[in-house]
């Protein structure tokens, strides 16, 4: 079997939520099918050009032939201002208009018409347009890390600024109606979580969508208990706006909560481009150790008593809870944190919504192994059954062929 797969960046390195699923549904790909891909390079996964290089070198490694492209707003600020502002007036999302490159539309119709395939696979709505050109030609499948309008609608929700919340309801509201236009396109739209089944066929119900799950690496993260007093982690890149907004909740409204009835309680902030605020409080507080990017996560893990995952908004599911998790580690979230993940509360994970209750939660397990140790098992055992990458693999190519068939 022979798959197109278009892409809006390159995975790697495989960190954080999007990239590391890409990553390993390619390799489980390639286990069984010819792998061909096409997709853009974008700035901030590979900021340096030897770090484009080392991508486009990693991923080509899993396909049978490669092509690349940059994105042209990511090299011209005022194109992405004028492009921001013009889109006020059209009918088409802006994350659609982003991703168009007539280079990259000429490349891809030379390879429709070149190479038989048998699966066009678009790994994400912004993109769907490209993949919609094989209609006819081969099976199509559509790829959603989360359901963008929702994303794009809670993102608006928790907006301060008025005019921003405006204009992320006017791009929720356009990325809706995208959805309705080109999912029914698609043979399959693969969604990570029944929930996000049930919120994209509430508003196009003629789309036939199968859930693939985000999965973990059962084998690298493994459970390794070295915590160290009363310590807690939280790993995100400030990059992307819900893990920006929980970093700063957490230090603003829930981390003062929790040293005033553990004062020796410390948060370790694993990730890219912290928000200001958030280094801000560091500098202030030494009990807040920021520590950017880091190639290997497992040791300040290992360390930690409680993963908290203080997130407000956002779709999809979370990748680091399922780290977390295979790592045997007692997680505490919200509700929107752990949404999609079959996981129970008091069981597998600890869940609260509001400052208050999400501090005396945290407070409780870092003084209580013993319900700390219930957590971790429950949890360890629950992505070793349905979690890992080669059960979700096995899903997929199972799914694939049942298509093409």
């Amino acid at each position: 079997m022979k798959i197109l797969w278009i892409s809006h960046f390159l995975p790697w390195p495989p960190h954080g939520g999007s990239p590391q699923r890409n990553y390993n549904l390619l390799k489980q790909l390639q286990k069984e099918f010819k792998v061909c891909k096409i997709g853009f390079i974008q700035r901030s996964h590979q900021p340096e050009e030897t770090k484009k290089k080392e991508a486009i070198k990693r991923i080509d490694e899993l396909c049978n032939y490669l092509y690349a492209y940059d994105i042209p707003t990511d090299y011209n600020r005022f194109y992405w201002y004028g492009l921001l502002a013009a889109n006020v007036f059209s009918r088409t999302p802006y994350s659609v208009w982003r991703f168009w490159s007539r280079k990259f539309e000429s490349q891809l119709d030379q390879l429709i018409a070149r190479d038989k395939f048998d699966i066009v696979y678009a790994d994400t709505a912004a993109t769907a347009h490209y993949a919609i050109r094989a209609k006819g030609k081969a099976k199509l499948v559509l790829n959603h890390h989360n359901i963008e309008s929702l994303l794009l609608l809670r993102r608006a929700d928790n907006a301060s600024n008025p005019a921003s919340r405006w204009y992320l309801k006017h791009q929720a509201d356009k990325m809706r109606r995208w959805e309705m236009k080109v999912c029914p396109h698609f043979d399959v739209n693969l969604t990570v979580s029944e929930v996000d089944s049930i919120a994209l066929r509430g508003h196009s119900p003629d789309t036939r969508c199968e859930v693939i799950a985000n999965g973990t690496d059962i084998d690298y993260f493994r459970p390794n208990d070295n915590v160290s007093g009363y310590e807690m982690i939280y790993v995100g890149g400030g990059t992307w706006l819900p893990n920006k907004d929980a970093m700063s909740w957490f230090v603003k409204d829930i981390f003062p909560k929790i040293v005033k009835r553990l004062p020796e309680a410390i948060i370790h902030v694993i990730g890219r481009n912290p928000p200001k605020e958030v280094c801000y409080a560091a500098e202030k507080d030494s009990r807040i150790k920021m520590h950017g990017f880091v190639d290997d996560i497992r040791p300040h893990l290992a360390r930690a008593a409680v993963y908290v995952v203080p997130i407000r908004f956002g779709g999809g599911t979370r990748l680091k809870i399922l780290d977390a998790f295979a790592s045997g580690k007692a997680v505490v979230s919200t509700s929107i944190g752990c949404e999609g993940i079959e996981c129970e509360d008091y069981k597998h994970i600890r869940i609260a919504d509001f400052p208050e209750k999400f501090s005396e939660t945290v407070v409780e397990l870092l003084l209580d192994s013993k319900a700390r140790q219930r957590l971790e098992k429950n949890a360890r055992d629950l992505v070793e059954k349905i979690y890992s990458w080669h059960i979700i693999g096995e899903q997929l190519r199972s799914l694939y062929k049942e298509l093409v068939a």
